[in-house]
């Protein structure tokens, strides 16, 4: 095939996949409060209206959302920032641009295409939302299997894919791709950029129990929390990245039976001397803290052992230790109930540490910005407000901030922790005789705040299962347009001599994606090349064959014969 075609072929799917201008639309609405987690979570917007947020089994927190004008549970993650769903019924698209996104989370894997519809929660709407329209997701059975699907993240733009791609093929309009979030709090300029948590526990594992999710406004039942120590985000980066912004705060210390746990220097540069840097991701069901705490609070538990295979405590049922996590000189005590955590192994009844190990990647990946990540069985025991403060993409003055309040009695749990272990004991031992459908995740999303790499190469097993980021510092508003952060997977790239520069480059985004799709329609073009070039010299002796017939019966009648003499 002739270079120019190939290259021709090139630059329109360049044009295809790139261009996108779309405007969101901002509509008047007042702050909502949601309220009630239940194992389908209760919730109460402004007007009193009551809708539903899924807590499944103390695993996954969902609220319900209406997406394309289908109401359906998504899943809260503070951990990622991108809307995505794959659902088993159809929901009104008003554009979808065929732009690939692949979200690689801690646990599980969603692919699909870019997408625009409105989007409600509530009292709030937002029109044209961005969201990737998921056509293959793995590992999320814990979401599926109780009638979840997808997920809602609500971490900052610049953690977000979508948000990322959006920026490339959209580069005069940065709202293009914004969060749903930070389309919330565009068109409610008046109300406070911030959103509020406090996940319920289900202490049978099966009935109802209250929770919070409020948007622009505190529970009025926990008031208090505005009072509370303003701790910022760690690293704050404010005039350029490092790493993934996320909801990420320094923690004073941690202690188990009135004993206080010696961390490591924190990897975190920012940190202050004698702190760690935590991720508070309601996306984790169990918190990811360094091998030796975790080793500190389970062999402070008698009767635990360790299995070095699973890297696995299993717990004696009956049997706790008194666990405090320290955030700004305040307490933050842990249930008994979470600390451990009922599951069936080997058909058998058993105990297993809910704060386990996290393997951080090695260094040369590039900085994460963390220690650890606090998940649900840390989040259970405090409301928690997230605030952006006036952080935004076009705005890097003001440093986000989390304020946190303690929910958990510490001598009140203590008291009620035997009852409560026992009938979750007694229930999963009658869920053995008479099983359920089986569920094989009952990790939650695990995200891991959307740990995205950026031109790694030899890829670990971590690095597989987690995105990590690996770059240099990158100017939030560079003088000549939005930031641009490009995400490439460990291939090797093509090159194209006959081809321009930025055309190469798509070429390799558009085969790493679309790589079967491309061959084919190449193989078509060539197919076709061969029909037409056949066809064309067939039609040319045809044309020549026949312009020898005409010459020759013009050139007959005035044929001098020698008879005619």
């Amino acid at each position: 095939m002739h270079a120019s075609i190939l290259s021709l072929i090139f630059v329109s799917l360049c044009g295809i996949t790139n261009a996108l201008r779309l405007p969101i639309v901002a509509r008047d609405a007042v702050p909502v409060a949601h309220r009630g987690i239940r194992t389908v979570m209760t919730q109460s917007v402004g007007d009193g209206e009551d809708l539903d947020i899924d807590n499944a089994k103390d695993v996954v927190y969902a609220t319900n959302i209406t997406l394309g004008g289908v109401e359906f549970p998504i899943q809260l993650d503070t951990g990622s920032s991108d809307v995505w769903v794959q659902t088993p019924f159809p929901i009104n698209i008003a554009k979808d641009t065929s732009i690939p996104v692949n979200l690689t989370f801690g646990i599980g894997q969603a692919a699909g295409e870019v997408a625009f519809t409105d989007m409600e929660m509530g009292d709030y709407k937002v029109e044209s939302q961005a969201f990737l329209n998921v056509h293959n997701a793995t590992s999320f059975g814990a979401i599926f299997k109780n009638g979840i699907y997808g997920i809602l993240g609500l971490s900052f733009d610049q953690g977000s894919s979508i948000f990322s791609e959006i920026f490339l093929g959209s580069k005069t309009n940065s709202t293009v791709g914004r969060t749903f979030l930070s389309n919330i709090f565009a068109q409610n300029a008046s109300a406070p950029n911030m959103f509020s948590v406090q996940l319920g526990r289900t202490d049978d594992t099966d009935g109802p129990q209250e929770g919070i999710f409020t948007i622009g406004e505190y529970d009025e039942n926990y008031l208090a929390i505005a009072d509370q120590p303003k701790l910022p985000r760690t690293p704050a980066q404010l005039e350029q990245l490092t790493t993934l912004p996320r909801w990420s705060v320094q923690m004073d210390g941690m202690k188990v039976n009135g004993q206080y746990f010696q961390f490591n220097q924190s990897s975190v540069p920012e940190a202050a001397p004698g702190k760690t840097v935590s991720v508070l991701d309601t996306g984790f069901t169990f918190s990811q803290i360094p091998a030796a705490a975790v080793d500190f609070i389970y062999q402070a538990i008698p009767g635990a052992v360790f299995n070095a295979s699973s890297g696995i405590y299993t717990v004696p049922c009956e049997n706790t230790a008194n666990l405090v996590f320290e955030f700004g000189g305040q307490e933050f005590p842990i249930d008994p109930l979470d600390i451990t955590v009922v599951k069936t192994v080997d058909n058998q009844t058993v105990c297993q540490n809910t704060f386990r190990t996290m393997a951080l990647p090695p260094v040369e990946v590039g900085p994460l910005g963390l220690d650890m990540i606090l998940g649900v069985s840390f989040l259970k025991n405090a409301y928690v407000s997230f605030d952006f403060g006036d952080w935004t993409p076009q705005n890097t003055t003001g440093v986000p901030f989390i304020q946190m309040l303690p929910t958990t009695d510490a001598q009140q749990a203590a008291a009620s922790f035997q009852a409560i272990r026992q009938k979750q004991v007694a229930n999963n031992d009658a869920s053995i005789l008479n099983p359920p459908p089986s569920d094989d995740d009952t990790t939650g999303a695990g995200s891991i705040a959307e740990l995205n790499y950026l031109q790694t190469s030899k890829p670990s097993t971590l690095q597989r299962r987690a995105r990590i980021v690996s770059m240099g510092p990158i100017p939030l508003l560079p003088a000549n347009g939005p930031v641009r952060i490009i995400v490439s997977t460990h291939r090797v790239p093509i090159n194209l001599p006959f081809m321009p520069h930025a055309v190469n480059h798509c070429a390799n985004s558009i085969l790493e994606s679309h790589g079967p799709v491309v061959l084919a329609l190449l193989v078509g073009v060539a197919v076709l090349t061969l029909i037409t070039a056949i066809a064309s010299v067939f039609i040319a002796v045809r044309m020549w064959r026949r312009n020898r017939l005409t010459l020759k019966t013009e050139y007959e009648p005035i044929q001098i014969r020698d008879e005619e003499y």
